[in-house]
């Protein structure tokens, strides 16, 4: 599903896939690294190609993920709601956030 609806921007390694970056006009659906990759300045890049293409980008983070949510803080996005995650797939605590162009 996230091929057939959302921008899929890969970075690979040595012909391998270590990181991607899925969304879609107005959201990221997914962003993710493996772990030996976290932390490099990888996931910034890819970020920067969604934030290239769309003027407004929101995303949900779980709470209890304070690594990417001071990622996602360093690079502009701000929170908008929690939640008690009673409304996700995972049952778990999480939180919007949003990113807006500069004028």
């Amino acid at each position: 599903m996230v091929f057939s609806e959302c921008d899929v921007w890969i970075y690979e390694e040595n012909q391998k896939t270590v990181g991607f970056c899925a969304f879609q006009e107005d959201w990221i659906d997914q962003l993710y690294f493996l772990p030996t990759h976290v932390g490099q300045g990888l996931g910034k890049t890819l970020l920067e190609k969604a934030k290239s293409r769309h003027p407004f980008l929101q995303l949900m983070v779980f709470q209890q993920n304070t690594r990417a949510i001071n990622f996602y803080e360093r690079n502009g996005f701000r929170k908008v709601k929690e939640s008690d995650g009673s409304t996700c797939e995972e049952k778990v605590p999480d939180a919007m956030y949003e990113w807006r162009r500069a004028p």
